[in-house]
């Protein structure tokens, strides 16, 4: 059976440490010896020998031991398993140092015991650091994934091409209808107060994320014919709850963005409901297969990565055509 990439990786690091060891304890043992005394220098090494190998058995055994009965809830049973591994693992060493070689121990079993078993829990520290040290490298990772992802996120939102297309449109309007236009204006500003706040914070309340999407909808009313009709609701039970900003944008922002068009009529519904601790959001859309509307394609990637990062395995997403409309479903667990 061949073995994997990483399983080769590990065993070669695992070895490449138990050999250094080694190395440490022959120097170690053979500066206390006088390296003319021939006899004398032949029996610490092969007792070196026999310690490394007892140090390896007691090292596995530890970290065996805590897999099968420590991390499965059996305290009772792991802690006289680990006992009594520690004073196996002694017995072998000094059975085999006193008649396989021959050789007399000035420590008594006891200390032996004491000794395997700071070993073995050794060995787990071992353990623990460095999935400790593993562990602070994947949230350094996490966060520098979330900051990516969530400044894409601000960034499609903010791109030019956005404000470009909104001011053209509020200076057409503006020329039209003077009122309308400065009525875009102030919805088009509270949009970018938000994004500017946001900056700073990775929680807001729901009261704001509200108010947020209510003035992208207004803008968007404001600027479509009066064949697009869109509907927002929401039903908020507490609006101080906290959620992390923009995760309800890009299916609102695609819901308007595909389902408002030129020519006959179009619908999109809105709809925003936390009860209970439980936040849902669902969209639909008319839709024209097949017609082309200029977009990103990452916005629904970019939010299924932060949910997964902000509230992994507590939320789900969907985004899906039925019949002639386009299904979006958002349930977030917060």
């Amino acid at each position: 059976m061949l073995l994997t990439a990483p399983i080769r990786k590990t065993l070669l690091k695992h070895l490449a440490g138990w050999l250094v060891a080694l190395l440490i304890l022959a120097i170690n043992v053979h500066q206390s010896y006088d390296p003319n005394e021939e006899v004398a220098r032949l029996e610490p090494l092969l007792v070196v020998l026999l310690l490394w190998v007892c140090i390896i058995a007691a090292s596995y055994l530890s970290l065996f031991l805590h897999t099968y009965y420590f991390k499965r809830g059996k305290y009772v049973q792991y802690g006289i398993t680990f006992l009594a591994g520690a004073v196996s693992v002694a017995m072998a060493f000094r059975f085999a140092g006193e008649f396989m070689l021959d050789t007399g121990f000035v420590q008594t079993a006891i200390t032996d015991v004491i000794s395997f078993s700071i070993v073995m829990a050794l060995a787990l520290g071992v353990r623990y650091a460095k999935r400790g040290i593993i562990d602070q490298y994947r949230l350094q990772k996490t966060e520098a994934l979330l900051l990516k992802s969530e400044l894409e996120t601000l960034k499609s939102q903010l791109s030019p091409h956005f404000l470009f297309n909104t001011l053209n449109n509020i200076y057409g309007t503006n020329l039209d209808d003077p009122e309308k236009g400065s009525e875009m204006i102030l919805h088009l500003a509270e949009l970018y107060r938000y994004f500017l706040d946001i900056q700073k914070k990775e929680r807001v309340s729901l009261k704001e994320e509200l108010a947020f999407i209510r003035h992208y909808v207004e803008l968007e009313k404001l600027r479509l014919t009066e064949n697009n009709h869109i509907h927002f609701r929401s039903d908020i039970t507490n609006p101080d709850t906290k959620i992390a900003p923009l995760l309800l944008m890009p299916l609102i922002e695609n819901a308007i963005k595909y389902g408002c068009f030129p020519g006959g009529q179009s619908v999109v519904d809105i709809d925003i409901v936390c009860k209970d601790g439980v936040l849902n959001l669902s969209t639909r859309n008319s839709f024209e297969p097949g017609r082309k509307v200029v977009s990103s394609g990452n916005g629904l990637s970019n939010l299924s990565r932060r949910l997964s990062i902000l509230y992994p395995d507590r939320f789900t997403l969907h985004s899906e055509p039925q019949d002639k409309m386009w299904l979006g479903k958002l349930r977030i667990t917060l």
